[in-house]
């Protein structure tokens, strides 16, 4: 998740700072720590969020890993088509900014 997308902060890729511990690590390993410890979270992306993922991890690992929204100028398509299961993907679930 993540792995590929370059940090705004401190222009990596898969570098963020654990904002709990003050440590640098990996984004899922973050992510991990986050839902272990009740931290909810979200992505703030660019344009095309999860263009070259596989459309799997780009839709769904941040909800799976605690993610609570992700913010971003546009989708790629392939993770417009499934970045929820199509049962729980509601119309106000989306915003339009």
């Amino acid at each position: 998740m993540l792995i590929g997308a370059i940090n705004a902060a401190n222009g990596e890729a898969n570098r963020v700072k654990n904002y709990l511990t003050g440590e640098v690590d990996a984004v899922p390993a973050t992510a991990r720590d986050y839902k272990k410890k009740g931290v909810k979270w979200v992505v703030v992306g660019d344009w095309n969020y999860g263009e070259g993922s596989s459309r799997e991890h780009a839709a769904l690992e941040p909800r799976h890993l605690g993610g609570l929204a992700i913010i971003t100028r546009s989708f790629a398509r392939i993770v417009s088509d499934h970045r929820c299961p199509s049962t729980t993907c509601l119309e106000a679930d989306k915003v339009d900014l």
